[in-house]
C-alpha cells in the first residue's frame, strides 16, 4: 500500500514546500539613499502575513525629518510620516500628516502611524515606524502597491515642537527634498526572516551603498506633443516638443543679452530652481554659450556638476534671442535634489511627468554673459543681475499653464511705497510746517502738523512691520539670509527707532508749553534737532534702498528731483526767512532789512501769529502758495515715483545702479 502511494507523499510533501517558499517570498525589502547622502530609508513588508511594513529613517540633521509616500513627485497628496527629537520630545514625536499643497501638511484625523523608536547617533536623527500596507483611509493615506510609489522626502535643521492640542509645529524645510519612483513591495533586499513584527527595526546607515537600485519606472507617457507659453507682455515665451524620452525647448527672449529657463517642483522662488541658461554675442559666445545652473539661494545660479542641457541653436533676429536646447524627461529614473549645506554641492534636475506640474521661472537681461576660461577651457559662465523675471505653473505633458505673481515680493514692493511716500513727502512736510508756517497759519497749523505726523508714524510702522515679514519669508528659502544683515536694513532699525523717540518727545513739549514762554526748552530743542536729522536718514536710507530695488533712471531721476525741490524750497524760505520783510511771518529776525517792522505793524496789526487783522489775505495767498506747492509740484512728483514703483517690474530693464544687488 505505501509502496503504491509514495507518488502521492511525494506530491503532499512538494505542496508544502512551495507554500513554505511562497511564505518566504511574501517577506520583501528594500533601502534607498538620497543622492547627497542626507536621507536614507530602510524597510521590511509582508504583504502574506501581518500585511505590515516596517520603516527605519536616517537624516543628516538634528532637526525633524520627514518620510512621504505618494502617488506623484508633487507634495500635493503626500501621505507624510514625520518625526523629531528634542526636549519638547525627548523620546521622539511622531505624527501621520496629509499635504494637500505646498504648505505645512495637516495632522491626519485617523493615525496610521505606530512608532517603535528615535534617537540620536553620531549627529543623525534615526527614527522608526510601521503601518499596514493598506490602512482603509483612502482619503488622508496613500496604500502601497506592487505598481510603485513615489517616496518624498524633506528633513529641517530646526526641530518640532508639541502645539498642546495633540498636534506639531514645525518650520519649512527648505531645499531640503527630493524623492524617487520605487516598489516597496519588490524584493529588492531580501530579509533574512521569514516574518516582521512592529517590534523589528532594520535599518541602514547613510553613507552606505544601497544594494539595488529601484528597477520600477513611472507609467509610460504621451510622446510626439507639442505646447507653447508666453508670459503676459510677451517679452519671454517657450514652446517645447516631447518624445520618449527627451523635451525640446525653444526659447525667446526680448532682449540682446542673456536669458533663461528654470523649473522648481515646490514654489516660484528661486532657491531650488533648475536653471537652463544661454547668452549670445559676437565675441566667446558666437555661437551661444550654454550652462545647466542650479539656484541654492537668491545669489547667482551655480553651475551644476552634471550638464544635462544638449545645445541646439542660438540667434538674435531684430533684437529678440532666440535659443533651442533640449534635455531628458527623466534625466536619471528619479528626481534628484541636493542641499548647498557644506558647500560642496552639485545641483539637481527634476522628472518630468504626466501627472504633475511644475513651477516655470523665467528671467533675462540686456547685458551678455561671458565664459570663465581657465588653462584654455572654459569652466563657467560669468553673467549679471536679470532684468526681468516672471514664474508660470506649466504641465508640460497637456501644456496647461497659469501666470504665478511672485507672492512675497509684492510686499517689498508695498514696503517700498509706504517708506518713500512716508520719508520723501510727509515728514519733510510736517517738518515745514512747524518751521515756517506758524505765524502764516496760526494755530490750525499745529493740528495740520499732528495729523501729518501721526499718519506718518503709522505708515511707517506698517512698512517696517511688511519687510520684517518679508525678510522672514525669505530667510525660509534662504538660511543665509539675516534680519538687518545690511546698511539699508540697519539705517532702517535706527530709523524706526527714531520713530518711536520722536512723538513722544513731541507729547513732552506739547505739555510743557505755555504761552507766556518766549524760549525753547530742552525737550523743544531735542524735538526739533532730531526730526531733521530724520529727514535726512530718511532721504538716505530712500536712496539706498533704490539700490536695493534695482530701480530705473527714470524712477531714480525724479527722486532727486524731489530733493532737489525740498532743498531749494528750505533755501528760498530761509533767505525770506532772515533777510526780507516776509520773514516777519516766517518767524525770523529781518536781521537785513530795515522794513522789518513797518511790515510786521502793516501785516500782523495787533493779533501777531492769527489770520485776523492786518493784510489777512495776502497771508493767505502766501499759505496757499506754499502749501499748494507742496502738495501739488513735490507730491506730484511723490506719486509719479510711487506709480512707477507699483507698475514697475523688479528689478528693471535699466537699472541706475549697475551693481545693484536685487532679492527676488
Amino acid at each position: 500500500m505505501k509502496g503504491r502511494n509514495w507518488h502521492l507523499w511525494l506530491c503532499w510533501a512538494s505542496v508544502v514546500v512551495l507554500c513554505w517558499l511562497g511564505s518566504v517570498n511574501a517577506i520583501t525589502g528594500g533601502s534607498y539613499i538620497s543622492d547627497d547622502q542626507t536621507w536614507s530609508a530602510s524597510w521590511v513588508a509582508d504583504e502574506a502575513g501581518s500585511k505590515m511594513i516596517n520603516f527605519t529613517v536616517v537624516c543628516r540633521t538634528p532637526g525633524w525629518c520627514a518620510l512621504g509616500i505618494a502617488n506623484s513627485s508633487s507634495m500635493a497628496g503626500t501621505d507624510v510620516y514625520w518625526a523629531t527629537l528634542g526636549s519638547n520630545c525627548p523620546n521622539g514625536c511622531f505624527s501621520d500628516r496629509w499635504a494637500t499643497g505646498q504648505f505645512t501638511p495637516r495632522k491626519d484625523n485617523h493615525t496610521d502611524m505606530y512608532p517603535i523608536s528615535a534617537g540620536m547617533v553620531n549627529g543623525s536623527f534615526t527614527f522608526s515606524f510601521w503601518r499596514y500596507i493598506e490602512t482603509g483611509d483612502l482619503a488622508q493615506d496613500v496604500p502601497i502597491t506592487s505598481a510603485g510609489n513615489w517616496l518624498n522626502w524633506a528633513y529641517s535643521g530646526t526641530t518640532g515642537s508639541p502645539t498642546g492640542n495633540n498636534d506639531y509645529t514645525f518650520p519649512f524645510h527648505g531645499p531640503n527634498h527630493g524623492g524617487t519612483f520605487i516598489n516597496l513591495l519588490e524584493n529588492i533586499s531580501p530579509s533574512a526572516s521569514r516574518s516582521i513584527s512592529p517590534s523589528s527595526s532594520p535599518s541602514r546607515s547613510i553613507g552606505s551603498t544601497p544594494s539595488v537600485s529601484p528597477s520600477s519606472s513611472p507609467p509610460p507617457i504621451a510622446t510626439n506633443s507639442s505646447f507653447s507659453y508666453t508670459n503676459s507682455d510677451g517679452s519671454w515665451s517657450v514652446s517645447w516638443e516631447l518624445d520618449d524620452a527627451n523635451i525640446t525647448y525653444t526659447v525667446t527672449c526680448a532682449t540682446t543679452g542673456w536669458c533663461a529657463l528654470g523649473l522648481n517642483p515646490n514654489n516660484e522662488q528661486m532657491p531650488g530652481t533648475d536653471v537652463y541658461w544661454a547668452s549670445l554675442d559676437s565675441n566667446q559666445c558666437s555661437r551661444g554659450c550654454f550652462s545647466n545652473r542650479f539656484a541654492y539661494d537668491f545669489s547667482q545660479p551655480v553651475q551644476q556638476s552634471k550638464q544635462i542641457m544638449t545645445p541646439i541653436s542660438a540667434e538674435i533676429v531684430n533684437g529678440v534671442f532666440t535659443w533651442k536646447f533640449s534635455r531628458p524627461l527623466r534625466p536619471s529614473g528619479q528626481q534628484q535634489r541636493q542641499s548647498s549645506s557644506g558647500g560642496s554641492s552639485t545641483g539637481a534636475h527634476y522628472d518630468l511627468s504626466p501627472d504633475q506640474s511644475l513651477y516655470l521661472l523665467w528671467a533675462f537681461s540686456g547685458s551678455t554673459g561671458s565664459p570663465v576660461i581657465s588653462n584654455g577651457q572654459i569652466t563657467d559662465y560669468s553673467f549679471g543681475q536679470h532684468s526681468r523675471r516672471g514664474a508660470a505653473t506649466i504641465d508640460f505633458f497637456t501644456g496647461a499653464a497659469s501666470d504665478v505673481s511672485n507672492s512675497i515680493e509684492n510686499h517689498r514692493r508695498t514696503h517700498s511705497i509706504l517708506m518713500y511716500v512716508c520719508w520723501l513727502f510727509l515728514v519733510p512736510f510736517a517738518v515745514f510746517l512747524s518751521r515756517y508756517m506758524k505765524l502764516i497759519m496760526g494755530a490750525p497749523w499745529f493740528r495740520l502738523h499732528i495729523f501729518v505726523n501721526t499718519f506718518a508714524v503709522l505708515t511707517s510702522f506698517a512698512a517696517f512691520g511688511i519687510i520684517v515679514y518679508y525678510t522672514q519669508k525669505v530667510i525660509e528659502y534662504d538660511t543665509k539670509k539675516q534680519h538687518f544683515d545690511g546698511g539699508h536694513q540697519a539705517l532702517g532699525l535706527v530709523l524706526i527707532i527714531g520713530t518711536l523717540i520722536q512723538p513722544t518727545l513731541g507729547v513732552i513739549a506739547d505739555r510743557l508749553w505755555k504761552p507766556s514762554h518766549n524760549w525753547k526748552g530742552l525737550q523743544d530743542w531735542a524735538h526739533m534737532l532730531l526730526g531733521r536729522v530724520m529727514v535726512i536718514i530718511g532721504f538716505i536710507q530712500i536712496g539706498l534702498g533704490m539700490q536695493l530695488y534695482c530701480v530705473s533712471k527714470g524712477v531714480f531721476g525724479v527722486f532727486i528731483a524731489t530733493i532737489a525741490l525740498w532743498i531749494i524750497l528750505v533755501l528760498v524760505m530761509e533767505i525770506l526767512r532772515w533777510f526780507t520783510p516776509l520773514g516777519a511771518w516766517l518767524g525770523g529776525g529781518n536781521v537785513v532789512s530795515k522794513k522789518g517792522e513797518k511790515w510786521k505793524r502793516a501785516c500782523f496789526g495787533q493779533e501777531e501769529g492769527s489770520m485776523e487783522g492786518g493784510a489777512w489775505w495776502l497771508k493767505l495767498l502766501v499759505c496757499a502758495v506754499l502749501l499748494g506747492f507742496m502738495i501739488i509740484v513735490i507730491g506730484g512728483l511723490t506719486l509719479v515715483d510711487v506709480i512707477l514703483l507699483g507698475k514697475m517690474e523688479v528689478p528693471n530693464l535699466d537699472p541706475y545702479f549697475r551693481s545693484c544687488v536685487l532679492i527676488s
